[in-house]
Protein backbone atom coordinates (compact mmCIF):
# COMPACT_ATOMS: atom_id res chain seq x y z
CA UNK A 1 0.00 0.00 0.00
CA UNK A 2 1.33 3.47 -0.92
CA UNK A 3 0.01 6.52 0.86
CA UNK A 4 0.27 9.68 -1.25
CA UNK A 5 0.07 13.41 -0.74
CA UNK A 6 -3.35 13.35 -2.36
CA UNK A 7 -4.56 10.63 0.04
CA UNK A 8 -4.47 12.94 3.05
CA UNK A 9 -4.66 16.45 1.61
CA UNK A 10 -8.44 16.15 1.47
CA UNK A 11 -8.46 15.61 5.22
CA UNK A 12 -5.68 17.84 6.48
CA UNK A 13 -5.31 20.57 3.86
CA UNK A 14 -2.08 21.55 2.03
CA UNK A 15 0.86 19.90 3.81
CA UNK A 16 4.24 21.18 4.91
CA UNK A 17 6.91 19.09 3.15
CA UNK A 18 10.09 18.19 5.05
CA UNK A 19 12.10 18.40 1.81
CA UNK A 20 11.46 22.13 1.75
CA UNK A 21 13.36 22.40 5.05
CA UNK A 22 16.45 20.48 3.89
CA UNK A 23 15.64 16.90 4.91
CA UNK A 24 17.82 14.36 3.06
CA UNK A 25 15.77 11.45 1.60
CA UNK A 26 18.91 9.54 0.57
CA UNK A 27 19.83 8.52 4.12
CA UNK A 28 23.35 9.97 3.80
CA UNK A 29 23.12 13.03 6.08
CA UNK A 30 21.21 13.55 9.31
CA UNK A 31 17.68 14.93 8.81
CA UNK A 32 16.72 15.51 12.45
CA UNK A 33 17.04 19.31 12.46
CA UNK A 34 15.30 19.69 9.09
CA UNK A 35 12.28 17.59 10.04
CA UNK A 36 12.01 19.35 13.41
CA UNK A 37 12.11 22.71 11.64
CA UNK A 38 9.21 21.58 9.45
CA UNK A 39 7.23 20.48 12.51
CA UNK A 40 7.93 23.81 14.21
CA UNK A 41 6.93 25.84 11.19
CA UNK A 42 3.71 23.89 10.68
CA UNK A 43 2.74 24.22 14.32
CA UNK A 44 -0.57 23.02 15.76
CA UNK A 45 -3.08 21.32 13.43
CA UNK A 46 -0.71 21.28 10.44
CA UNK A 47 -0.31 18.51 7.88
CA UNK A 48 3.30 17.34 7.69
CA UNK A 49 4.36 15.23 4.71
CA UNK A 50 7.50 13.10 4.72
CA UNK A 51 7.88 11.85 1.13
CA UNK A 52 9.57 8.72 -0.23
CA UNK A 53 13.05 8.25 1.18
CA UNK A 54 15.17 7.19 4.15
CA UNK A 55 15.72 9.90 6.78
CA UNK A 56 18.47 9.55 9.39
CA UNK A 57 17.56 10.67 12.92
CA UNK A 58 19.81 11.28 15.92
CA UNK A 59 17.42 12.96 18.40
CA UNK A 60 13.77 12.97 19.41
CA UNK A 61 11.31 14.66 17.05
CA UNK A 62 8.66 16.65 18.93
CA UNK A 63 5.25 17.02 17.30
CA UNK A 64 2.54 19.60 18.02
CA UNK A 65 -1.12 19.34 18.97
CA UNK A 66 -3.38 18.32 16.13
CA UNK A 67 -0.56 17.64 13.68
CA UNK A 68 -1.12 15.00 11.01
CA UNK A 69 2.20 13.47 10.02
CA UNK A 70 2.22 11.07 7.09
CA UNK A 71 4.54 9.40 4.67
CA UNK A 72 4.10 7.76 1.30
CA UNK A 73 3.90 4.22 2.70
CA UNK A 74 5.86 1.86 4.92
CA UNK A 75 8.10 0.67 2.09
CA UNK A 76 8.52 4.24 0.86
CA UNK A 77 9.04 6.56 3.85
CA UNK A 78 11.59 5.29 6.40
CA UNK A 79 12.64 7.06 9.61
CA UNK A 80 16.04 5.48 10.32
CA UNK A 81 17.26 6.39 13.77
CA UNK A 82 20.71 5.74 15.17
CA UNK A 83 22.02 6.22 18.68
CA UNK A 84 20.40 5.58 22.05
CA UNK A 85 18.49 8.79 22.79
CA UNK A 86 14.93 7.94 23.88
CA UNK A 87 11.73 8.47 21.87
CA UNK A 88 11.81 8.71 18.08
CA UNK A 89 8.64 10.85 17.71
CA UNK A 90 6.95 12.34 20.76
CA UNK A 91 3.75 14.32 21.24
CA UNK A 92 3.41 15.86 24.70
CA UNK A 93 -0.09 17.11 23.83
CA UNK A 94 -1.22 15.59 20.55
CA UNK A 95 -4.93 16.42 20.71
CA UNK A 96 -6.59 14.89 17.64
CA UNK A 97 -3.45 14.33 15.57
CA UNK A 98 -2.47 11.35 13.47
CA UNK A 99 0.58 9.43 12.22
CA UNK A 100 0.26 7.40 9.02
CA UNK A 101 2.22 5.59 6.36
CA UNK A 102 5.79 5.39 7.70
CA UNK A 103 8.38 2.87 8.76
CA UNK A 104 10.08 3.59 12.11
CA UNK A 105 13.31 1.61 12.42
CA UNK A 106 16.34 1.56 14.68
CA UNK A 107 19.84 0.73 13.47
CA UNK A 108 20.72 -2.63 11.98
CA UNK A 109 18.69 -5.82 11.88
CA UNK A 110 19.91 -8.63 14.14
CA UNK A 111 20.29 -12.02 12.50
CA UNK A 112 19.50 -15.50 13.87
CA UNK A 113 22.28 -16.66 16.17
CA UNK A 114 23.30 -13.19 17.38
CA UNK A 115 24.52 -13.15 21.00
CA UNK A 116 25.38 -9.45 21.15
CA UNK A 117 23.56 -6.44 19.78
CA UNK A 118 25.15 -3.34 18.28
CA UNK A 119 23.57 0.07 18.92
CA UNK A 120 21.21 -1.26 21.53
CA UNK A 121 18.34 1.03 22.59
CA UNK A 122 17.69 1.00 26.33
CA UNK A 123 14.90 3.58 26.68
CA UNK A 124 12.11 5.25 24.81
CA UNK A 125 9.43 4.44 22.25
CA UNK A 126 9.32 4.90 18.52
CA UNK A 127 6.02 6.78 18.92
CA UNK A 128 5.08 8.27 22.29
CA UNK A 129 1.60 9.83 22.57
CA UNK A 130 0.42 11.90 25.54
CA UNK A 131 -2.87 13.73 26.07
CA UNK A 132 -4.57 12.68 22.86
CA UNK A 133 -8.23 12.77 21.92
CA UNK A 134 -9.24 11.26 18.62
CA UNK A 135 -5.76 10.04 17.65
CA UNK A 136 -5.17 7.74 14.66
CA UNK A 137 -2.00 5.66 14.18
CA UNK A 138 -2.41 3.82 10.90
CA UNK A 139 -0.47 1.90 8.26
CA UNK A 140 2.87 2.18 10.05
CA UNK A 141 5.66 -0.33 10.65
CA UNK A 142 7.90 -0.32 13.72
CA UNK A 143 11.20 -2.17 14.08
CA UNK A 144 13.15 -2.60 17.35
CA UNK A 145 13.20 -0.26 20.39
CA UNK A 146 12.16 -1.03 23.99
CA UNK A 147 8.60 0.14 23.17
CA UNK A 148 7.15 0.60 19.70
CA UNK A 149 4.06 2.69 20.60
CA UNK A 150 3.37 4.15 24.05
CA UNK A 151 0.04 5.84 24.88
CA UNK A 152 -0.38 7.87 28.08
CA UNK A 153 -3.45 9.76 29.28
CA UNK A 154 -5.47 9.93 26.09
CA UNK A 155 -8.90 8.96 24.82
CA UNK A 156 -10.49 7.69 21.62
CA UNK A 157 -7.26 6.32 20.16
CA UNK A 158 -7.11 3.96 17.20
CA UNK A 159 -4.09 1.87 16.19
CA UNK A 160 -4.95 0.29 12.87
CA UNK A 161 -3.12 -1.91 10.33
CA UNK A 162 0.28 -1.51 11.97
CA UNK A 163 3.17 -3.99 11.98
CA UNK A 164 5.41 -4.09 15.06
CA UNK A 165 8.24 -6.57 15.29
CA UNK A 166 11.94 -7.12 15.51
CA UNK A 167 12.46 -6.10 19.14
CA UNK A 168 15.49 -8.25 19.85
CA UNK A 169 15.61 -10.45 22.92
CA UNK A 170 17.92 -13.40 23.43
CA UNK A 171 15.58 -14.67 26.12
CA UNK A 172 13.36 -13.27 28.86
CA UNK A 173 16.15 -12.95 31.44
CA UNK A 174 19.02 -11.94 29.16
CA UNK A 175 21.10 -8.82 29.78
CA UNK A 176 21.00 -8.34 26.01
CA UNK A 177 17.27 -7.75 26.15
CA UNK A 178 16.07 -4.70 24.25
CA UNK A 179 12.34 -5.10 23.66
CA UNK A 180 9.75 -4.49 26.38
CA UNK A 181 6.41 -4.08 24.56
CA UNK A 182 5.06 -3.46 21.09
CA UNK A 183 2.25 -1.35 22.61
CA UNK A 184 2.37 0.07 26.15
CA UNK A 185 -0.77 1.69 27.61
CA UNK A 186 -1.23 3.96 30.62
CA UNK A 187 2.16 4.40 32.29
CA UNK A 188 1.74 7.95 33.60
CA UNK A 189 -2.08 7.89 33.67
CA UNK A 190 -4.74 5.60 32.33
CA UNK A 191 -6.08 5.75 28.78
CA UNK A 192 -9.72 5.73 27.71
CA UNK A 193 -11.24 4.03 24.65
CA UNK A 194 -8.27 2.50 22.84
CA UNK A 195 -8.88 0.35 19.76
CA UNK A 196 -6.09 -1.90 18.43
CA UNK A 197 -7.31 -3.40 15.19
CA UNK A 198 -5.85 -5.56 12.40
CA UNK A 199 -2.29 -5.24 13.66
CA UNK A 200 0.66 -7.64 13.49
CA UNK A 201 2.51 -7.68 16.82
CA UNK A 202 5.23 -10.26 16.36
CA UNK A 203 8.54 -11.37 17.69
CA UNK A 204 11.73 -11.93 15.80
CA UNK A 205 13.25 -15.33 15.03
CA UNK A 206 16.58 -15.18 16.81
CA UNK A 207 17.77 -18.78 16.67
CA UNK A 208 17.73 -21.64 19.19
CA UNK A 209 17.44 -21.23 22.94
CA UNK A 210 17.58 -23.79 25.71
CA UNK A 211 14.63 -23.15 28.02
CA UNK A 212 14.65 -24.66 31.55
CA UNK A 213 11.51 -25.19 33.62
CA UNK A 214 10.58 -27.26 36.67
CA UNK A 215 7.74 -29.72 37.18
CA UNK A 216 7.16 -31.30 40.56
CA UNK A 217 7.22 -34.98 39.61
CA UNK A 218 9.95 -34.86 36.94
CA UNK A 219 12.24 -32.08 38.19
CA UNK A 220 14.07 -29.59 36.00
CA UNK A 221 13.47 -29.98 32.27
CA UNK A 222 15.30 -28.32 29.39
CA UNK A 223 13.87 -28.01 25.91
CA UNK A 224 15.91 -26.60 23.03
CA UNK A 225 13.62 -24.81 20.61
CA UNK A 226 14.91 -24.79 17.04
CA UNK A 227 13.15 -21.47 16.42
CA UNK A 228 12.90 -19.47 19.61
CA UNK A 229 10.90 -16.35 20.22
CA UNK A 230 13.13 -13.32 20.33
CA UNK A 231 10.44 -10.70 20.44
CA UNK A 232 9.64 -8.09 23.03
CA UNK A 233 8.55 -9.26 26.45
CA UNK A 234 4.94 -8.29 25.67
CA UNK A 235 2.90 -7.73 22.55
CA UNK A 236 0.64 -5.37 24.52
CA UNK A 237 1.21 -4.29 28.13
CA UNK A 238 -1.72 -2.61 29.87
CA UNK A 239 -1.02 -0.65 33.06
CA UNK A 240 -4.14 1.51 32.96
CA UNK A 241 -6.93 1.65 30.39
CA UNK A 242 -10.71 2.05 30.51
CA UNK A 243 -12.35 0.75 27.36
CA UNK A 244 -9.80 -1.35 25.45
CA UNK A 245 -10.55 -3.33 22.30
CA UNK A 246 -7.98 -5.66 20.73
CA UNK A 247 -9.60 -7.09 17.63
CA UNK A 248 -8.46 -9.21 14.65
CA UNK A 249 -4.74 -9.02 15.40
CA UNK A 250 -1.87 -11.47 15.08
CA UNK A 251 0.15 -11.49 18.31
CA UNK A 252 2.98 -13.99 18.69
CA UNK A 253 6.62 -14.75 19.37
CA UNK A 254 6.84 -12.67 22.53
CA UNK A 255 9.38 -13.57 25.17
CA UNK A 256 6.84 -13.52 28.03
CA UNK A 257 3.18 -12.66 27.27
CA UNK A 258 1.22 -11.69 24.18
CA UNK A 259 -1.00 -9.41 26.31
CA UNK A 260 -0.01 -8.53 29.88
CA UNK A 261 -2.40 -6.73 32.24
CA UNK A 262 -0.35 -5.30 35.14
CA UNK A 263 -2.64 -2.53 36.40
CA UNK A 264 -1.74 0.11 38.96
CA UNK A 265 -4.71 2.24 37.89
CA UNK A 266 -8.16 1.78 36.34
CA UNK A 267 -8.24 -1.21 34.01
CA UNK A 268 -11.76 -2.06 32.85
CA UNK A 269 -14.15 -2.75 29.96
CA UNK A 270 -11.79 -4.90 27.94
CA UNK A 271 -12.61 -6.76 24.71
CA UNK A 272 -10.14 -9.28 23.28
CA UNK A 273 -11.86 -10.77 20.25
CA UNK A 274 -11.04 -12.61 17.02
CA UNK A 275 -7.26 -12.59 17.48
CA UNK A 276 -4.65 -15.23 16.69
CA UNK A 277 -2.17 -15.81 19.52
CA UNK A 278 0.88 -17.59 18.16
CA UNK A 279 2.77 -18.57 21.30
CA UNK A 280 4.12 -16.63 24.24
CA UNK A 281 7.30 -17.28 26.22
CA UNK A 282 8.16 -20.33 28.25
CA UNK A 283 6.39 -20.64 31.60
CA UNK A 284 4.02 -17.85 30.57
CA UNK A 285 0.39 -17.39 29.50
CA UNK A 286 -0.49 -15.75 26.20
CA UNK A 287 -2.99 -13.45 27.99
CA UNK A 288 -1.99 -12.77 31.59
CA UNK A 289 -3.63 -10.80 34.41
CA UNK A 290 -1.29 -9.93 37.31
CA UNK A 291 -1.73 -6.57 39.11
CA UNK A 292 1.36 -4.55 39.95
CA UNK A 293 -0.50 -2.96 42.89
CA UNK A 294 -2.87 -4.86 45.18
CA UNK A 295 -6.45 -3.64 44.82
CA UNK A 296 -6.22 -2.84 41.12
CA UNK A 297 -7.45 -5.49 38.72
CA UNK A 298 -8.87 -6.01 35.26
CA UNK A 299 -12.69 -5.76 35.30
CA UNK A 300 -15.37 -6.29 32.69
CA UNK A 301 -13.22 -8.54 30.49
CA UNK A 302 -14.52 -10.37 27.40
CA UNK A 303 -12.22 -12.85 25.65
CA UNK A 304 -14.13 -14.26 22.69
CA UNK A 305 -13.49 -16.01 19.39
CA UNK A 306 -9.68 -16.16 19.65
CA UNK A 307 -7.25 -18.90 18.63
CA UNK A 308 -4.48 -19.71 21.10
CA UNK A 309 -1.65 -21.72 19.53
CA UNK A 310 0.94 -22.54 22.18
CA UNK A 311 3.45 -23.87 19.62
CA UNK A 312 4.44 -26.57 22.16
CA UNK A 313 6.15 -24.15 24.58
CA UNK A 314 3.69 -21.56 25.89
CA UNK A 315 2.38 -22.72 29.25
CA UNK A 316 -1.13 -21.30 29.35
CA UNK A 317 -3.44 -19.60 26.92
CA UNK A 318 -5.02 -17.45 29.67
CA UNK A 319 -3.72 -17.02 33.22
CA UNK A 320 -4.20 -14.84 36.28
CA UNK A 321 -2.63 -14.39 39.72
CA UNK A 322 -2.19 -11.57 42.22
CA UNK A 323 1.30 -11.77 43.70
CA UNK A 324 0.96 -8.45 45.56
CA UNK A 325 -1.84 -9.22 48.02
CA UNK A 326 -5.23 -10.86 48.51
CA UNK A 327 -7.43 -8.90 46.10
CA UNK A 328 -8.51 -10.53 42.82
CA UNK A 329 -6.51 -10.33 39.60
CA UNK A 330 -9.54 -10.26 37.28
CA UNK A 331 -13.27 -9.80 37.95
CA UNK A 332 -16.46 -9.87 35.89
CA UNK A 333 -15.01 -11.82 32.99
CA UNK A 334 -16.30 -13.95 30.12
CA UNK A 335 -14.04 -16.44 28.33
CA UNK A 336 -16.20 -17.79 25.52
CA UNK A 337 -15.85 -19.52 22.18
CA UNK A 338 -12.06 -19.70 22.01
CA UNK A 339 -9.84 -22.46 20.63
CA UNK A 340 -6.73 -23.65 22.47
CA UNK A 341 -4.14 -25.98 20.91
CA UNK A 342 -0.51 -27.06 21.39
CA UNK A 343 -0.09 -25.76 24.94
CA UNK A 344 2.78 -26.92 27.12
CA UNK A 345 0.53 -26.79 30.19
CA UNK A 346 -3.02 -25.99 31.27
CA UNK A 347 -4.93 -23.87 28.75
CA UNK A 348 -6.89 -21.70 31.23
CA UNK A 349 -5.28 -21.29 34.66
CA UNK A 350 -6.97 -18.72 36.91
CA UNK A 351 -5.88 -17.79 40.41
CA UNK A 352 -7.85 -15.18 42.35
CA UNK A 353 -10.57 -14.61 39.76
CA UNK A 354 -14.13 -13.56 40.60
CA UNK A 355 -17.54 -13.42 38.93
CA UNK A 356 -16.83 -15.10 35.62
CA UNK A 357 -18.07 -17.42 32.92
CA UNK A 358 -15.85 -19.91 31.06
CA UNK A 359 -18.01 -21.39 28.32
CA UNK A 360 -18.04 -23.04 24.91
CA UNK A 361 -14.27 -23.22 24.54
CA UNK A 362 -12.52 -25.97 22.60
CA UNK A 363 -9.30 -27.10 24.31
CA UNK A 364 -7.09 -29.80 22.82
CA UNK A 365 -3.46 -31.00 22.98
CA UNK A 366 -2.70 -29.32 26.30
CA UNK A 367 0.34 -30.80 28.06
CA UNK A 368 1.39 -31.43 24.49
CA UNK A 369 4.99 -32.41 25.26
CA UNK A 370 3.79 -35.16 27.62
CA UNK A 371 6.14 -33.89 30.32
CA UNK A 372 4.26 -35.26 33.31
CA UNK A 373 1.19 -37.41 33.99
CA UNK A 374 -0.45 -34.66 35.97
CA UNK A 375 1.66 -34.12 39.04
CA UNK A 376 1.40 -30.39 38.48
CA UNK A 377 -1.96 -28.69 38.08
CA UNK A 378 -0.29 -26.27 35.69
CA UNK A 379 0.33 -29.14 33.28
CA UNK A 380 -2.41 -31.61 33.99
CA UNK A 381 -5.73 -29.97 33.15
CA UNK A 382 -7.56 -28.15 30.40
CA UNK A 383 -8.94 -25.68 32.97
CA UNK A 384 -7.63 -25.07 36.48
CA UNK A 385 -9.14 -22.53 38.88
CA UNK A 386 -7.71 -21.83 42.33
CA UNK A 387 -9.16 -19.53 45.01
CA UNK A 388 -11.98 -18.34 42.76
CA UNK A 389 -15.39 -16.90 43.66
CA UNK A 390 -18.62 -17.20 41.66
CA UNK A 391 -17.45 -18.82 38.44
CA UNK A 392 -19.58 -20.82 36.00
CA UNK A 393 -17.92 -23.32 33.67
CA UNK A 394 -20.28 -24.61 31.01
CA UNK A 395 -20.22 -26.30 27.62
CA UNK A 396 -16.46 -26.63 27.21
CA UNK A 397 -14.97 -29.37 25.01
CA UNK A 398 -11.61 -30.60 26.29
CA UNK A 399 -9.08 -33.35 25.68
CA UNK A 400 -7.73 -35.09 22.62
CA UNK A 401 -4.49 -34.33 20.90
CA UNK A 402 -3.44 -33.56 17.36
CA UNK A 403 0.06 -34.99 17.82
CA UNK A 404 -0.71 -38.60 18.67
CA UNK A 405 -4.21 -39.16 17.41
CA UNK A 406 -7.69 -38.93 18.83
CA UNK A 407 -8.70 -39.76 21.48
CA UNK A 408 -6.10 -39.80 24.21
CA UNK A 409 -2.62 -38.52 23.54
CA UNK A 410 -0.90 -36.14 25.90
CA UNK A 411 -3.93 -34.56 27.54
CA UNK A 412 -4.87 -35.50 31.09
CA UNK A 413 -7.56 -34.00 33.30
CA UNK A 414 -10.52 -31.88 32.31
CA UNK A 415 -11.15 -29.35 35.11
CA UNK A 416 -9.35 -28.84 38.43
CA UNK A 417 -11.00 -26.77 41.17
CA UNK A 418 -8.80 -26.15 44.21
CA UNK A 419 -8.04 -23.82 47.09
CA UNK A 420 -10.67 -21.62 48.72
CA UNK A 421 -13.68 -21.60 46.41
CA UNK A 422 -17.18 -20.13 46.66
CA UNK A 423 -20.10 -20.65 44.28
CA UNK A 424 -18.21 -22.60 41.63
CA UNK A 425 -20.33 -24.53 39.12
CA UNK A 426 -19.10 -26.77 36.32
CA UNK A 427 -21.58 -28.22 33.85
CA UNK A 428 -21.78 -29.81 30.43
CA UNK A 429 -18.08 -30.48 29.98
CA UNK A 430 -17.42 -32.73 27.00
CA UNK A 431 -14.25 -34.70 27.63
CA UNK A 432 -12.79 -36.21 24.47
CA UNK A 433 -9.90 -38.27 25.66
CA UNK A 434 -7.10 -38.10 28.20
CA UNK A 435 -3.87 -39.80 29.07
CA UNK A 436 -3.82 -43.13 30.83
CA UNK A 437 -3.05 -41.72 34.28
CA UNK A 438 -5.88 -39.21 34.38
CA UNK A 439 -7.92 -38.63 37.48
CA UNK A 440 -10.41 -35.87 36.68
CA UNK A 441 -11.58 -33.89 39.68
CA UNK A 442 -14.30 -31.31 39.39
CA UNK A 443 -17.46 -29.88 40.88
CA UNK A 444 -20.38 -29.62 38.52
CA UNK A 445 -24.08 -30.02 38.00
CA UNK A 446 -24.12 -30.92 34.32
CA UNK A 447 -22.73 -33.82 32.38
CA UNK A 448 -19.28 -34.98 31.43
CA UNK A 449 -18.42 -37.04 28.37
CA UNK A 450 -15.39 -39.14 29.16
CA UNK A 451 -13.41 -41.23 26.68
CA UNK A 452 -10.62 -43.80 26.97
CA UNK A 453 -10.23 -45.34 30.39
CA UNK A 454 -10.62 -42.26 32.58
CA UNK A 455 -11.31 -42.43 36.31
CA UNK A 456 -13.48 -39.63 37.69
CA UNK A 457 -13.81 -38.52 41.30
CA UNK A 458 -17.03 -36.62 41.87
CA UNK A 459 -17.06 -33.60 44.13
CA UNK A 460 -20.37 -32.01 43.20
CA UNK A 461 -23.85 -32.51 41.78
CA UNK A 462 -23.12 -34.18 38.49
CA UNK A 463 -24.60 -36.06 35.56
CA UNK A 464 -22.17 -38.18 33.58
CA UNK A 465 -22.50 -39.43 30.04
CA UNK A 466 -19.72 -41.97 29.72
CA UNK A 467 -18.28 -43.33 26.48
CA UNK A 468 -15.52 -45.83 27.22
CA UNK A 469 -13.42 -46.90 24.25
CA UNK A 470 -10.76 -48.84 26.17
CA UNK A 471 -10.85 -52.47 27.20
CA UNK A 472 -10.74 -51.64 30.90
CA UNK A 473 -13.53 -50.43 33.15
CA UNK A 474 -14.08 -46.83 34.21
CA UNK A 475 -14.22 -45.96 37.91
CA UNK A 476 -16.51 -43.22 39.18
CA UNK A 477 -15.86 -42.18 42.77
CA UNK A 478 -18.87 -40.81 44.65
CA UNK A 479 -18.29 -38.12 47.33
CA UNK A 480 -18.01 -39.50 50.87
CA UNK A 481 -20.02 -36.86 52.74
CA UNK A 482 -21.87 -34.46 50.40
CA UNK A 483 -24.90 -32.32 51.27
CA UNK A 484 -28.10 -34.25 51.90
CA UNK A 485 -30.17 -34.72 48.75
CA UNK A 486 -27.28 -34.40 46.29
CA UNK A 487 -27.95 -36.43 43.15
CA UNK A 488 -25.55 -37.89 40.64
CA UNK A 489 -26.64 -39.60 37.43
CA UNK A 490 -24.32 -41.97 35.57
CA UNK A 491 -25.18 -43.24 32.10
CA UNK A 492 -23.54 -45.56 29.58
CA UNK A 493 -24.21 -43.52 26.46
CA UNK A 494 -21.94 -45.63 24.25
CA UNK A 495 -23.72 -48.89 24.93
CA UNK A 496 -20.45 -50.64 25.82
CA UNK A 497 -20.89 -51.33 29.54
CA UNK A 498 -21.39 -55.07 28.96
CA UNK A 499 -17.77 -55.39 27.84
CA UNK A 500 -16.32 -52.20 29.37
CA UNK A 501 -17.99 -51.88 32.71
CA UNK A 502 -18.44 -48.80 34.88
CA UNK A 503 -17.45 -49.29 38.51
CA UNK A 504 -19.22 -46.84 40.83
CA UNK A 505 -17.19 -46.47 44.02
CA UNK A 506 -19.05 -45.68 47.26
CA UNK A 507 -21.52 -46.94 49.86
CA UNK A 508 -24.59 -47.63 47.72
CA UNK A 509 -27.82 -49.01 49.26
CA UNK A 510 -25.84 -50.60 52.05
CA UNK A 511 -23.33 -52.28 49.76
CA UNK A 512 -19.85 -51.22 48.82
CA UNK A 513 -19.52 -50.18 45.18
CA UNK A 514 -21.70 -50.98 42.20
CA UNK A 515 -20.74 -52.34 38.80
CA UNK A 516 -22.83 -51.14 35.86
CA UNK A 517 -22.36 -53.86 33.23
CA UNK A 518 -25.45 -53.63 31.03
CA UNK A 519 -25.39 -51.65 27.80
CA UNK A 520 -27.17 -48.28 27.97
CA UNK A 521 -27.55 -48.67 31.73
CA UNK A 522 -28.37 -45.55 33.77
CA UNK A 523 -28.47 -44.97 37.52
CA UNK A 524 -29.30 -41.90 39.61
CA UNK A 525 -27.80 -41.84 43.10
CA UNK A 526 -29.09 -39.62 45.96
CA UNK A 527 -27.22 -39.04 49.22
CA UNK A 528 -29.39 -39.79 52.26
CA UNK A 529 -27.56 -37.36 54.52
CA UNK A 530 -25.98 -40.06 56.65
CA UNK A 531 -23.84 -42.85 55.26
CA UNK A 532 -25.43 -44.15 52.08
CA UNK A 533 -26.15 -43.32 48.46
CA UNK A 534 -29.58 -44.59 47.41
CA UNK A 535 -30.42 -45.56 43.85
CA UNK A 536 -33.46 -43.38 43.17
CA UNK A 537 -33.89 -43.71 39.40
CA UNK A 538 -32.47 -45.40 36.37
CA UNK A 539 -33.05 -47.66 33.42
CA UNK A 540 -31.42 -50.51 31.52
Amino acid sequence: MSLTKTSYSMITGAPFNVLDFGADPTGITDSTSAIQACLNKGGPNAAIRIPVGTYLLSATLNGFAGQHIYGDGVNQTVLQRYGNYGDTLRFTNIGSGSVRGMWFTHSTSPAPGFTTLANKATSGAHLHILNGQGVVIEDCWFWRMPVQVQIDQGSVIRINRCNMQGAWNLNASSAAQEGVACILLGVTNYCVLVDINNCYLGGYDGGPQSIPFVISDNGTQTVNFASSNAGSLYGVQVIGCEGLSIDSCYIGGNATNNIFFSPNNICSQIRIINNYFDSAGYNSPCVYFSPSVNGFYAAGVTINGNVFNGQLYSFQGIGSINTTGTQPAVVSFVINGNSFINGLGTAIFLNEAQNGIISNNQISSYNSRNLTPGGDTSYGFAIAIVDNVSVLLEGNIVGGNINSGYPGGYTYGAVSIAGTITNITEKNTVHNGTGTSANIIGKSDGFVVSVNNVNYNCSGIEDFVLTNTSSASIQIGLPSNPPKGMTITIKDAAGTAATRSIAVIGNIDGAVNLVMATNRMSRTFTWNGSTTWNITAGFL
